[in-house]
């Protein structure tokens, strides 16, 4: 009986030592800089965008780097059902500055996605 509490114990430790390195792992990294269109506008037109990748209302920009230097990670909100290139357009950007732009739209995952998804239906059951 000892022997059997012992491994439990064993298990259970193991198991926290699993949890507490994934948090802290998850908790130290960099947050990118929360910029506006302004800005960003901006950084594109002095071609300092390297490349944007956008899902859902959330645009991610990794600007240019040098050498040796860490890139720059930016984070913009862009307004619902609006797609980026079309913004981009609204707001004064040339064609030609766009096309230069490596721009990757990825589909929405993960828990926040299937709650907003499923919550409007499951509420009336609540």
């Amino acid at each position: 009986m000892i022997e059997l509490l012992r491994k439990f114990g064993i298990i259970i430790a193991s198991l926290l030592l699993i949890v507490f390195l994934a948090s802290y792992s998850q908790f130290h990294k960099e947050k990118p800089e929360e910029i506006g269109m302004a800005r960003l506008i901006e950084e594109i037109q002095q071609e300092r965008v390297a490349s944007v990748e956008v899902v859902g209302n959330d645009v991610s920009v990794m600007l240019k780097s040098a050498e040796g230097e860490k890139a720059t990670v930016l984070e913009v909100q862009k307004e619902h059902g609006q797609s980026f290139t079309e913004l981009l357009e609204n707001l004064g950007v040339p064609a030609d500055k766009i096309a230069k732009l490596n721009i990757q739209v990825k589909d929405e995952s993960g828990f926040g996605y299937w709650l907003t998804t499923l919550l409007p239906y499951l509420i009336p059951f609540l």
